[in-house]
């Protein structure tokens, strides 16, 4: 934006149009583009779109209003436009009737009974781009838990963005230990979260979310670095005879986790539990990461839900995404708070226990900052905020991370109403369906006629609802008749 901004300040424009121009800068930078249009141009024309009163209060002469499909010119400032009516006062407030968000309930995590237990943690990270003389990064050290509601704040290019980028697992440090739950689901909004969706413009909202969904698991999450197998691990996974093939499943023996390994050239017979420790030792630390993301995503239950058109634009709805723009528009012709929209519903959509948002309040107008307010007010898990509105921040969170020349200072303390609530209830369905074995037996003794089975239900959808004898039809073939 400041590289924007310098493009335009060098132009000399007669007429200087502003789109959103205060977007990812801090009140520094802000403070100066204040002074800059209020005297450095005071000759020049200006007409700027932003979604900040404060902003638009300290430098317009003049407003004109876009509503019902009309303009109307008004002169003044925005707190002397508000004044001449309350529904215009109304529609500056920070916090708004009629414009609501619905967040997921995230469920419960294995091993975590307390809300104030650590799910997410950094310990003495330090982090250093390539080619960089000095790290972004120094000796970090922060948690997350589910009662979190934390603001990254600091002066642009201090590392806030850094310091997410490696919590998430899209960077590696180059010191230090990151920990995440082996059972936690993160959603994550990224700074400029338009890239998100840049190769999906000419999808629609509910196309993207069956693509990235597909088969139960968000693709997404495993094309993070952290995820991805390095040329060293790809050689030891399923190339040759006694290999690891594939990770099955896993359950916790004692204070360990044993996964379920099958292996090149051997029988299912001879598949075996082998403990993370080991496994890491033999070079699938990836592996098994790739394996958690899988288990955590059949926990929320991915797996279950159904991937139609009708149930994901239910999803939209509760984003104030409607089925003009999320099921018959296309990504490209959204508007830039519709794009913010589409990725937060997609981040959401696998019931995450922590919501990391970088600049959330980019492009969102005042009904949605309100309606994104009031849902991270609800929300049963840990939010982790990086934004320059102190506005918004200070609304919402008790802890501070004040990140300045990449050394980070915790200040604050969780919420005691936040950390003594009840961890959330599970994000699968109520009456669990049989395990999927149960399901064959009982078809296979029917001869492989599911009409022989008159009142049994023998699975539910992602709701609890039993399904139809033809649906457990087209879920036996899906698995291959096993």
């Amino acid at each position: 934006m400041k590289l924007a901004l310098a493009r335009a300040v060098l132009k000399d424009a007669e007429l200087l149009l502003l789109d959103e121009p205060t977007n990812h800068l801090d009140e520094h930078a802000v403070a100066w583009l204040t002074r800059y249009l209020r005297k450095g141009l005071s000759k020049r024309t200006c007409i700027i779109v932003s979604h900040s009163p404060v902003f638009l209060d300290a430098v317009v002469t003049d407003i004109i209003h876009f509503a019902d499909l009309k303009l109307s010119p008004f002169h003044g400032n925005v707190s002397q436009f508000a004044a001449g009516s309350p529904s215009r006062a109304a529609a500056l407030q920070f916090l708004v009737d009629g414009v609501a968000f619905t967040f997921p309930v995230p469920g419960r995590m294995e091993g975590v009974k307390s809300r104030n237990k650590h799910i997410l943690r950094m310990t003495h990270v330090s982090f250093t781009y390539p080619g960089a003389a000095a790290p972004s990064i120094t000796n970090a050290t922060v948690y997350g838990c589910l009662a979190s509601r934390v603001a990254v704040v600091g002066p642009n290019g201090a590392g806030k963005t850094t310091l997410i980028r490696l919590l998430v697992g899209e960077l590696m440090p180059t010191s230090g230990d990151v920990y995440k739950h082996h059972n936690l689901r993160i959603a994550y909004v990224a700074q400029h979260s338009f890239h998100h969706v840049e190769a999906h413009l000419h999808r629609s909202p509910v196309e993207y979310l069956m693509w990235r969904f597909h088969g139960g698991v968000d693709r997404e999450a495993l094309s993070k670095e952290s995820l991805a197998l390095s040329a060293e691990e790809a050689a030891l996974v399923g190339q040759s005879f006694g290999q690891v093939e594939r990770i099955l499943a896993r359950r916790t023996r004692g204070k360990e986790l044993e996964y379920l390994c099958s292996f090149v050239g051997l029988a299912e017979r001879e598949n075996r539990h082998l403990s993370r420790s080991k496994l890491e030792e033999m070079g699938y630390s990836n592996l098994v990461k790739q394996a958690d993301e899988v288990i955590a995503a059949e926990a929320a239950g991915l797996d279950l839900r159904p991937l139609t058109t009708r149930e994901i634009q239910k999803h939209f709805d509760d984003f104030g995404l409607p089925a003009e723009f999320a099921s018959y528009g296309k990504i490209g012709g959204l508007s830039g708070g519709q794009k913010v929209r589409l990725v937060l519903a997609a981040a959401m959509w696998n019931c995450p226990h922590l919501l990391i948002m970088d600049e959330p309040t980019n492009y969102l107008d005042r009904d949605a900052l309100g309606a994104l307010a009031g849902a991270v007010r609800e929300f049963k898990g840990g939010v982790i905020l990086v934004s320059h509105s102190t506005e918004f921040t200070s609304a919402l969170c008790s802890e501070t991370w004040l990140v300045e020349r990449g050394v980070v200072k915790v200040q604050g303390e969780l919420k005691p109403e936040l950390a003594e609530a009840e961890v959330g209830q599970s994000a699968r369905p109520s009456t669990p369906p049989p395990r999927e074995d149960t399901v064959v037996e009982q078809v296979d003794k029917a001869g492989g006629n599911t009409n022989a089975i008159k009142d049994e239900k023998l699975m539910v959808d992602f709701w609890g609802k039993p399904l139809s004898k033809k649906q457990i039809r087209a879920a036996k073939a899906s698995r291959g008749g096993t």
